[in-house]
């Protein structure tokens, strides 16, 4: 089996961590003006239209969900919190299956509608920018998944640790430095970094 790549830098030429800040304040943006849009359209439902009220408020609280997901991202992302952002890995990964679930379904009703429907070049139209649509945003968020890992990974491998060499021993051992402890007071060491891979 492949090994996932490990990514250095995003999009090939800004820092990973700066990349994925970029990328989530982005999409805290995006999800604020959604936001903002369909508070509105709240406002404007008539009381007694209770269908269509409940609708915009499930809509509300998710995209409020969102916002506060967004936002403790940012948040783990400038303080290097490895746990928050492991978290947010987490929320991602299960929105990318939401999304290929979504692009599944919607591709396989619009190919019926498109089956029965023969000459609609509406129909078409629409088959192929669901298509289009749903390949781009996989495409980014399989991208964003892994940059996210690699930055996961790359935070927990500036823990270091070192390898100690007794003579006695055949084979070292690595053990964790300690940030008071001289790591120059055994026979043989050298700092290593830790490999956790996601």
């Amino acid at each position: 089996m492949a090994e996932l790549p490990v990514f250095k830098k995003c999009c090939f030429c800004i820092p990973l961590r700066y990349g994925l800040l970029t990328w989530g304040y982005l999409k805290l943006g995006i999800a604020l003006i959604i936001l903002i849009i369909f508070l509105i359209l709240l406002s404007q439902i008539p009381v007694n239209h209770r269908r269509d009220l409940n609708i915009v408020i499930m809509i509300v609280v998710v995209l409020m969900t969102e916002v506060v997901i967004h936002c403790s991202f940012i948040v783990g992302a400038h303080k290097k919190n490895v746990k928050i952002l492991r978290l947010y890995f987490y929320y991602a990964l299960f929105m990318w299956a939401v999304t290929m679930m979504a692009a599944v379904i919607a591709t396989g009703l619009l190919s019926v509608s498109l089956f029965f429907r023969k000459d609609s070049f509406l129909e078409i139209l629409v088959f192929a920018l669901n298509v289009i649509g749903f390949t781009f945003s996989i495409a980014i968020q399989t991208f964003l998944l892994l940059a996210l890992r690699s930055e996961i990974i790359k935070l927990r491998s500036n823990c270091p640790y070192r390898f100690v060499k007794d003579d006695n021993e055949p084979e070292g051992t690595i053990t964790p430095v300690n940030q008071n402890q001289d790591i120059t007071s055994t026979n043989s060491t050298e700092p290593i970094h830790n490999k956790n891979i996601f």
